[in-house]
């Protein structure tokens, strides 16, 4: 895959060493199976290819050797350096990615900590210093969003890091996983961009704030006029209508979430529909002030 590489980049360059005897000035990534080093200029890699490659091979800014074991790194060529599939059954798999942000992480500590919170046996893949994938197969119980708040929640309070997590979908093992999962990582990074704030990401939490983000400027001039300026008057508002989308137009979790009564949460509603003439209750009108809520944090 190095030729390839130098192929599509000129200034890159071969070597042999550790990271810190290599010319400075290049970004540096290791080859496992033939402990050779490519430098690409820095200036040469754009933010999503540098994204791309260090998930792919590491980084000297990450630890030159990642140990994996043998299953482990079967799943790491597989996914990203066109190997073989590691496994002969049909039992879809899918990645629970994850991704750290702290000081003094010991991969020691933390890999047992992660597996524990998973019913059935599961395989951890790091690709750096503070991410990695975790393969989930679906024999057993699976963990769904609520789930992953608390590990996320506990995982902070006892080692003093912010935890990510996107959760990928299953997906049979052939040619097409490495393709699929690319993709996942490409929305998990997406994601942490435009939703900082979540904890937990999928699919469908990402696919509204991309859509909100790539509106055409009339249409986002529309909504600035016709929803936005209800927010601005009374950001309170904006918090609480996007909270009761999110929760499926349910009231009572809603207030509960708020830690409001119910009939202020009503009352903020109506005064919400009074000033915009939109109805929540109308699903077309609910999915437009969503989207224009997601406008707002995102400008």
């Amino acid at each position: 895959m190095f030729k390839q590489l130098l192929s599509l980049y000129p200034g890159a360059v071969l070597a042999s060493g550790p990271p810190d005897q290599l010319k400075p000035g290049y970004h540096w990534f290791l080859a496992h199976d033939q402990d050779e080093w490519i430098g690409i200029p820095e200036k040469s890699l754009t933010e999503k290819e540098l994204d791309l490659l260090r998930a792919l091979f590491g980084s000297s800014e990450q630890p030159a050797s990642i140990y994996r074991g043998y299953l482990e790194q079967s799943w790491h060529d597989f996914l990203f350096a066109a190997g073989q599939p590691p496994a002969s059954d049909d039992v879809p798999r899918r990645m629970i990615q994850f991704q750290f942000d702290g000081e003094s992480l010991d991969k020691n500590e933390m890999e047992p900590a992660l597996k524990g919170f998973f019913a059935d046996e599961c395989m951890v893949i790091w690709l750096g210093d503070e991410k990695g994938l975790v393969i989930e197969n679906n024999k057993g119980y699976i963990m769904g969003e609520d789930e992953f708040h608390s590990l996320a929640s506990t995982l902070e309070s006892d080692f003093y890091i912010k935890t990510y997590f996107y959760l990928g979908k299953f997906l049979p093992i052939n040619e097409e996983m490495p393709r699929l999962v690319q993709q996942e990582i490409e929305f998990f990074q997406k994601g942490m961009k435009l939703l900082s704030k979540e904890r937990i990401y999928t699919f469908e939490r990402i696919f509204p704030a991309m859509l909100s983000d790539s509106i055409p400027e009339n249409l986002r001039h529309h909504l600035t006029r016709e929803i936005l300026p209800v927010f601005d008057e009374d950001p309170e508002m904006l918090h609480t209508i996007k909270v009761f989308l999110e929760n499926n137009l349910n009231a009572s979790s809603t207030a509960k979430k708020l830690y409001i009564h119910r009939n202020t949460l009503q009352y903020r509603i109506d005064k919400f529909t009074d000033k915009t003439g939109i109805s929540l209750k109308d699903f077309n009108g609910a999915i437009t002030v969503y989207i224009a809520c997601l406008l707002h944090e995102l400008t």
